[in-house]
């Protein structure tokens, strides 16, 4: 603890030394020359670019994070597509019926909206998921399924044309 101390008033005791590092603060030397004004000022512009490029960068990565989200997957789609509340509530009810997860899988299986396909604790609402299909899909009925041997001849047909 002495060594410090000593070490201290050392540096305090040589005050010659202090007054040097101010001198160029005064007399001729204090004043503010133009050239110094624009370093000043270019110097500034920098530091105030790089945090703008920094928080671009920032933001540019949140709105990415924001879609890792399933549950703000879910809010954007159903902003997108305009639903009301009592809709959003019915979808989610929708998406924990049939287990899905995320949840936003329902706006990609328009089958899950089909009256027959509803679990039974859907049953009593089936009128209002008809309404939702139409709004989301635009359609009343869900398309036939696609004969199997049709797609698999469709395939073959294209790759032989390819080749």
């Amino acid at each position: 603890m002495l060594a410090w101390f000593d070490a201290a008033a050392l540096l305090l005791a040589d005050s010659d030394r202090w007054r040097e590092m101010g001198a160029g603060f005064r007399g001729e030397h204090a004043k503010l020359d133009l050239h110094d004004l624009w370093i000043g000022l270019a110097s500034l512009a920098g530091v105030i670019g790089f945090f703008y490029l920094l928080a671009r960068l920032v933001a540019k990565q949140d709105k990415r994070r924001i879609y890792n989200s399933p549950a703000a997957l879910f809010r954007a789609l159903c902003t997108a597509h305009e639903l009301k509340r009592p809709d959003r509530k019915l979808l989610k009810q929708i998406a924990r019926g049939y287990g899905f997860e995320p949840p936003a899988r329902v706006f990609v299986e328009p089958r899950c909206f089909e009256a027959a396909n509803l679990p039974a604790s859907l049953k009593n609402q089936a009128a209002a998921i008809a309404n939702l299909r139409v709004r989301l899909f635009g359609e009343k009925t869900a398309p036939a399924e696609p004969d199997l041997r049709q797609t698999v001849d469709f395939y073959a047909a294209v790759q032989a044309d390819h080749q």
